[in-house]
């Protein structure tokens, strides 16, 4: 296998994010922030219930996580993890292999969005 050294520079924009879900997602944003060193770019609460938010790492990257609300649809227990992946090839949604791994999908002409499980 060969290995190819890219600069930070030349390092290509995160395209895959782990997903979480907590009981107190406002606890483990703070943590996450406080402690570990995430940038808050975006929370979207209503009360103590987060629906969205967004911690980037300062490097690139970062995590998303909400409240766990079990009546979801793409709803995971609190120490489980899901992925969003963003694709510029959709046709890897649909493929035998692709459909049997990806829970959900989600396809537009310039990109597509999948939640892996």
């Amino acid at each position: 296998m060969s290995t190819t050294n890219v600069s930070a520079n030349a390092r290509p924009a995160a395209t895959v994010w782990p997903v979480l879900q907590a009981r107190d997602a406002g606890a483990l944003i703070d943590f996450l922030v406080d402690t570990v060193g995430f940038l808050r770019t975006a929370v979207y609460a209503d009360g103590d219930q987060v629906a969205h938010a967004q911690l980037d790492w300062p490097e690139g990257g970062g995590v998303m996580l909400g409240s766990y609300q079990p009546a979801h649809d793409w709803s995971r227990e609190p120490g489980t993890a899901g992925m969003y992946v963003v694709t510029a090839t959709p046709t890897r949604c649909t493929s035998d292999c692709a459909r049997r791994a990806w829970t959900w999908c989600v396809m537009s002409r310039t990109r597509s969005t999948a939640i892996v499980s």
